[in-house]
């Protein structure tokens, strides 16, 4: 991504017209047993989420170890309309990478993903995703989706959630 969308903006612009601040923290990698992500802390309000991004969110870094035009310009606007800040919001690497923030829209369109478990029984909740009912895994992620759900259920009320979810149809 090196450019923020349509909905990217809609969200920002939702979160501070309702009075919700939004902010993450750089945690550094995570690896796990299917793929290495980069690991942010985020913040609604009090309520903090961890959320992970793929290596392919990365910006490279271009000749005299700067970003494209391109990327310069997506930076700024991301500071800008997202984070309403003047405070950095990527974090160079060693390998000649930086990574960047995740928007508001990126993380609650798969914040809300996941506290739709809320709104079924585990059994079904397997069904539709195509987990395994006889597994303690299974079982571990679809707490851990129901527990995402009640901490969005205390930072964004029905109505909220709703025009959130309109915000993000087909992101």
């Amino acid at each position: 991504m090196n450019k923020l969308n349509s909905q990217d903006i809609a969200v920002a612009e939702y979160l501070k017209s309702i009075g919700i601040p939004f902010n993450s923290g750089y945690l550094g990698t995570k690896q796990d047993d299917t793929w290495n992500a980069d690991s942010f802390i985020v913040n609604f309000q009090n309520e903090k989420f961890e959320f992970n991004t793929g290596f392919g969110h990365r910006l490279k870094l271009a000749g005299f170890n700067k970003l494209s035009v391109k990327d310069m310009a997506f930076v700024k606007e991301l500071r800008e309309v997202v984070y309403n800040t003047a405070d950095k919001v990527t974090t160079k690497l060693s390998d000649n990478s930086v990574v960047v923030k995740p928007t508001s829209a990126s993380v609650l369109y798969c914040l809300l993903m996941d506290a739709q478990a809320l709104d079924t029984s585990f059994k079904y909740w397997c069904d539709d995703y195509g987990y395994d009912t006889d597994s303690l895994k299974s079982l571990g992620i679809y707490t851990s989706c129901c527990d995402t759900g009640e901490k969005i259920n205390k930072v964004f009320n029905p109505e909220q959630r709703l025009r959130l979810r309109e915000l993000l149809e087909d992101y």
